[in-house]
């Protein structure tokens, strides 16, 4: 039997960015007593809205969580905040960490490791999901953690996700799925924009197109959720990081690395990664062009 909301304590919470904020804020709204913090201090008045707390110091909600929640962009943000705060001197002994953020498998195993030797739980629980879906509460949760912490933690994965899955007991696992699933999702989105290049060449308007497409083989997730990608390339707090495209190229690349790095080079997407900067470049020029172009 899972645990109630209280009886997991102080669910602290790191990062309320694209997704953290809506990761903390069904927390919140489900019961969870959130202690939450971010370095974007006008983010205080949302977060006591949703009826989390507020810390202005991160070395507090580290030192006062029970489960420690972080959602971070990438291994350089995490990597500094271990660093910065020194993390696992500064955590409760018995308290767990939860990783939200999308990093690379050998950074999960290194905090996974590092937990141990100080006896903190450290859980791998990266989320998928469209914009919709995070705002709502469905998610896909992908965990790697023993059985009996995946259960213990069964009113967090509630509150954000219609689909929880526990993939494996090492963390580490979990990052694994999501950077498949991703590089999945960004190789089709690339190909279907060169396939509607090619529509559009003959007349065919892009409304036509996706509307053909999605009655057809030719369906997806980025098709459904036509948009989405664009959204993210334009509004993405850290979409202009070393280029306007590495939001939506990142987890393509470093899937690409994990699976050379394994001796599993996935060809396919590796010539999708080369060339996603040019595909997504013609995208980017199209949509910018096309919204001056409406009338006023």
């Amino acid at each position: 039997m899972s645990a109630g909301p209280q009886s997991l304590g102080t669910i602290g919470f790191l990062g309320l960015g694209d997704m953290g904020a809506p990761i903390a804020s069904n927390y919140a709204r489900h019961g969870l007593d959130v202690l939450a913090h971010d370095l974007r201090s006008d983010l205080e008045a949302r977060a006591v809205g949703w009826g989390a707390r507020w810390s202005d110091d991160a070395a507090a909600v580290v030192q006062q969580s029970d489960v420690l929640c972080i959602c971070l962009l990438d291994d350089t943000q995490l990597r500094a905040l271990v660093d910065t705060e020194r993390l696992f001197d500064a955590m409760r002994p018995t308290a767990t960490l939860v990783v939200h953020s999308t990093i690379t498998p050998s950074l999960m195993r290194e905090l996974a490791e590092c937990g141990t030797r100080r006896g903190i739980t450290v859980v791998d629980a990266p989320v998928s999901g469209s914009h919709a879906a995070r705002d709502e509460g469905r998610l896909t949760v992908m965990v790697a953690a023993e059985r009996r912490h995946f259960d213990r933690l069964q009113p967090m994965w509630a509150a954000i996700s219609a689909h929880a899955y526990r993939v494996a007991d090492t963390p580490g696992s979990a990052q694994v799925v999501k950077l498949c699933n991703n590089m999945m999702a960004e190789t089709n989105y690339l190909v279907a924009l060169e396939a509607l290049r090619i529509a559009q060449t003959f007349g065919v308007p892009e409304s036509v197109f996706l509307q053909v497409v999605r009655t057809s083989s030719g369906d997806s997730w980025m098709i459904e959720n036509w948009g989405s990608s664009e959204r993210h390339m334009l509004t993405h707090p850290h979409g202009g990081i070393n280029s306007r495209f590495s939001i939506l190229l990142k987890d393509l690349q470093m899937a690409v690395e994990v699976g050379q790095d394994a001796g599993a080079a996935p060809l396919i997407a590796a010539v999708a990664g080369v060339a996603g900067e040019h595909v997504l470049t013609r995208r980017f020029d199209h949509i910018t062009a096309a919204s001056t172009e409406r009338p006023r």
